[in-house]
C-alpha cells in the first residue's frame, strides 16, 4: 500500500507577487517540510508527520491573503504526476535524473565519475524526500564540487533521499556514511543506492542529529570526517552546529544549506564559537549555501 504524507494546500487569495513562494517558505521553515510543489496560484507543502503539518499550519497563520487547507496525498500519484515536470538537474558537472524506471545509470566506463564526463545521479521521485530539485539541494552540489574529495571521508547528516552523498561518492570520496532521524528517508535512500550503484559503497546509519558527538555516544557515527554535508534548516543547523563541528578533522569543511539569505548571520554566527567561519558561499534567489572552514 502506497504511503500518504500529510500536506497543506495554500491559496493566495490575491494576485502572486514575485516573491510570495519565498516568504510563504520563510515563514513555514520551522515546520521542516519536505517537499513543495507549485500550481497556478496554489503550492503543496508536504511534511513528514501530521505534528508538523500542524506546525506549518499554525505558522501560516500569521501570513495575509491565505487560504489554507490540510490533505493526506498518496506518495505513488505524487511521483507520477511530479515526474511529468520534473526535468534533469544539472549543477556544474551533475545531472540529476528522476525517474520511477529501474535502469541503473551509473556510467560503465567511469562508474565514479572521474575525469570530465558528466556525472549522472538517479533519483525515485518521493514527496516526501528531496530530488534535487530545490535550490538548497542545488546549493551544496555546487559547493560539493568545488572541494577536493579524493580519498575523502565524508558525513551526509540528514541525508533523506541521499542525493548529496551518491554526489560525493561519484565526486571520488573514500567513505561516505549517510544518517538520519527518519527511517522512511534511509529506505528511500537504499534505494537511490542501488539504483546508483552505490549500495556497498555508501553506509546508512538511523542517526538523531541530536546526539551526534566525537565523544561517540552515537556508536553509528565515529568521526573525525574531512567534509560534512548538512542540508538542513536555519534553525537545525543553530541547533547542532556544536555537534557537527565536534565531528570535524582539523582541517574539515562543513556544507551548510536549506535557509535563506536573511538567516545567514544567525547560522554563521552559531559556528563562529566552534572555530568555524565562512570559506565560500553559493546563493541561488534567496536560498544561500556555505562553505564553513576552521579558521
Amino acid at each position: 500500500m502506497a504511503r500518504t504524507y500529510p500536506a497543506l494546500e495554500v491559496h493566495w487569495t490575491h494576485p502572486v507577487a514575485e516573491d510570495s513562494l519565498d516568504q510563504l517558505l520563510a515563514a513555514v521553515d520551522d515546520a521542516s517540510p519536505t517537499a513543495v510543489e507549485e500550481g497556478d496560484g496554489q503550492v503543496r507543502l508536504f511534511f513528514a508527520t501530521a505534528a508538523e503539518r500542524t506546525r506549518g499550519e499554525e505558522l501560516l497563520r500569521g501570513l495575509a491573503s491565505l487560504r489554507v487547507l490540510s490533505l493526506d496525498v498518496s506518495d505513488e500519484d505524487w511521483a507520477a504526476r511530479s515526474q511529468q515536470g520534473l526535468g534533469p538537474v544539472v549543477v556544474g558537472r551533475i545531472v540529476v535524473v528522476s525517474t520511477s524506471g529501474v535502469e541503473n545509470t551509473t556510467s560503465p566506463v567511469d562508474p565514479r565519475g572521474r575525469g570530465e564526463a558528466p556525472i549522472q545521479i538517479s533519483i525515485l521521485p518521493s514527496m516526501g524526500f528531496g530530488t534535487g530539485h530545490h535550490a538548497s539541494t542545488r546549493r551544496c552540489l555546487s559547493l560539493l564540487q568545488r572541494v577536493p574529495l579524493d580519498g575523502a571521508r565524508v558525513l551526509d547528516a540528514g541525508t533523506g533521499s541521499g542525493v548529496l552523498a551518491i554526489a560525493a561518492w561519484k565526486l571520488g570520496a573514500r567513505e561516505v556514511l549517510a544518517v538520519d532521524a527518519d527511517p522512511d528517508a534511509l529506505s528511500a535512500a537504499a534505494e537511490n543506492l542501488e539504483r546508483n550503484g552505490a549500495t556497498n559503497a555508501i553506509q546508512i546509519a538511523l542517526v538523531d542529529l541530536g546526539k551526534l558527538s566525537a565523544s561517540g555516544s552515537n556508536k553509528s557515527v565515529a568521526g573525525p570526517f574531512d567534509l560534512i554535508l548538512a542540508n538542513l534548516t536555519g534553525s537545525a543547523l543553530i541547533r547542532y552546529a556544536e555537534s557537527l563541528a565536534s565531528l570535524l578533522s582539523p582541517s574539515g569543511r562543513i556544507i551548510a544549506s536549506g535557509f535563506q539569505t536573511d538567516e545567514v548571520p544567525a547560522v554563521a554566527g552559531a559556528f563562529e564559537p566552534v572555530g568555524l567561519v565562512i570559506e565560500d558561499r553559493d546563493d541561488e534567489e534567496t536560498w544561500v549555501g556555505l562553505m564553513l572552514r576552521r579558521g
